[in-house]
């Protein structure tokens, strides 16, 4: 726990705290757990698989009348945005959330583009990852987190393109005239 927070608390909350410090005569404290008790260690934060499953609990009020197949539904999208950064910046899969740069969430987005350019995928897709890490770590962020965070993922969608793999041509004067009129 950061030392911010830990003087705002009352000497009853930090009590436990104090006493584990002060650690017995027969057992001395090691320097690095004592500093960690008394607040001098930079708060680890989760990897973001752990984040995913705490936004979960953390959600699940949310989907209390969805059933089984809707909560999979609910899941899969966010699972599968966690999956596809996990391919593309592979080094900062495993690491804190804190950890996660602007850089990497740029590298992912160039990951994307460089699907969508090759005709692999659309960017209404990879714009639906970019929401759902977004809104894991806001939500995330919002409900447990105990220092400001900026959220990386924020603001990287694409813009509003004619997707080649969904534009149709045309129908064509003949067929319209012999098959929707007569």
């Amino acid at each position: 726990m950061p030392s911010d927070i830990l003087l705002r608390r009352t000497f009853e909350e930090n009590l436990p705290r104090l006493m584990a410090e002060a650690g017995s005569a027969a057992m001395l404290t090691p320097p690095e757990v004592e500093e960690s008790i008394l607040g001098g260690v930079e708060v680890a934060l989760p990897p973001l698989l752990e984040v995913l499953q705490e936004f979960i609990e953390l959600t699940k009020t949310k989907h209390v009348r969805k059933s089984d197949r809707q909560r999979h539904l609910w899941h899969v999208p966010r699972e599968r945005a966690m999956s596809n950064f996990e391919k593309a910046v592979p080094r900062r899969a495993k690491a804190g959330i804190d950890r996660i740069t602007r850089d990497d969430a740029l590298a992912f987005r160039a990951w994307w583009a460089a699907r969508i350019e090759a005709g692999e995928t659309r960017a209404v897709t990879a714009n639906k990852d970019f929401g759902h890490l977004s809104q894991i770590i806001r939500h995330w962020c919002e409900l447990k987190c105990h220092t400001d965070l900026e959220n990386p993922f924020a603001k990287l969608r694409f813009g509003k393109t004619i997707d080649p793999l969904v534009s149709r041509p045309p129908f064509s004067r003949k067929w319209v005239e012999t098959r929707l009129l007569t």
